[in-house]
């Protein structure tokens, strides 16, 4: 026991600075223990914060033997759209021992397909003669009501290379500091079936998009395709600079903020200047968050 209590509190030295992976990988050690539940669910709650560790949680959902994991994992694996994950989700919600299990992936299964039925579906699930089928479905809307309300977020798109850490640690400090909405990519192969379906999805939903602007986006093909998307749907496009760098070519149309500082340089003012900016722009909060 003292020893998970040992790499809950090592990682979240990590995670406090700045050192992700290892975070990511301490809470996922903390997942294999199946002495206290209460930990686990931290470290669960943890990975959904950092959006990270979907592997760990798909491990946990086949075999935690505790409902109360597992209905956490199903829940933050939400965070995640891939095929795998979907296939995961549908033998889930017809297999699993616990009703509520199986309802939160059923229902994260339908919202990742057809977001505007989910409503719907858990209104004609809480209609049946069912007092505890009510209940649950109720506790099930709060949750869907967070999902289907994520979608206006801000997209961030960043080269892993050099901006990898920056960005991750601005993108946890956007969310849980100042509620914004933040879709960041962290656990997708570039250039995958599923990286392809989840970078579109996310740009299509997303009310605008932050370039990380670092030397090595100059060399990545990936952030061309996505700057690409976003312009051909309309969605609003801001960089930042995190390292003095030129603008790339193609993007002399897109505007910068502060054009004169870098976030390595300036981090205190850059980060008050993009806050201020999101906020100009009406970019949605959730105090849930």
């Amino acid at each position: 026991m003292a020893d998970v209590q040992v790499l809950l509190a090592e990682a979240k030295r990590d995670r406090d600075n700045e050192r992700i992976g290892e975070a990511v990988a301490k809470y996922t050690e903390v997942l294999v223990d199946r002495g206290v539940v209460g930990y686990r669910l931290s470290a669960i709650q943890a990975l959904s914060e950092l959006r990270s560790g979907s592997a760990a949680l798909i491990r946990s959902l086949n075999d935690d033997p505790e409902p109360k994991v597992r209905r956490a994992a199903v829940q933050t694996l939400a965070n995640f759209q891939n095929p795998i994950i979907s296939e995961i989700l549908q033998i889930t919600a017809v297999a699993d021992s616990d009703l509520q299990v199986r309802l939160y992936a059923a229902l994260i299964e339908l919202y990742f397909k057809q977001p505007q039925l989910v409503s719907g579906w858990l209104s004609r699930i809480a209609s049946k003669d069912d007092p505890y089928l009510r209940a649950i479905v109720g506790e099930a809307q709060v949750f869907a009501n967070r999902l289907v309300n994520s979608i206006g977020h801000v997209f961030i798109s960043y080269s892993r290379r050099d901006a990898e850490q920056f960005t991750l640690k601005l993108a946890d400090t956007l969310r849980t500091k100042y509620k914004f909405r933040v879709w960041i990519d962290t656990n997708l192969i570039p250039g995958s079936p599923s990286w392809k379906q989840g970078i579109a999805l996310a740009i299509e939903q997303c009310s605008f998009l932050l370039l990380i602007l670092s030397p090595q986006v100059h060399d990545s093909f990936y952030i061309g395709e996505e700057l690409s998307y976003a312009e051909q749907l309309g969605k609003e496009r801001l960089y930042v600079k995190y390292i003095e760098t030129h603008k790339p070519f193609g993007l002399s149309q897109m505007q910068g903020l502060r054009n004169d500082l870098t976030f390595q340089d300036y981090p205190e003012e850059m980060l008050s200047a993009l806050v201020e900016e999101l906020t100009r722009r009406n970019i949605v909060r959730d105090e849930n968050l």
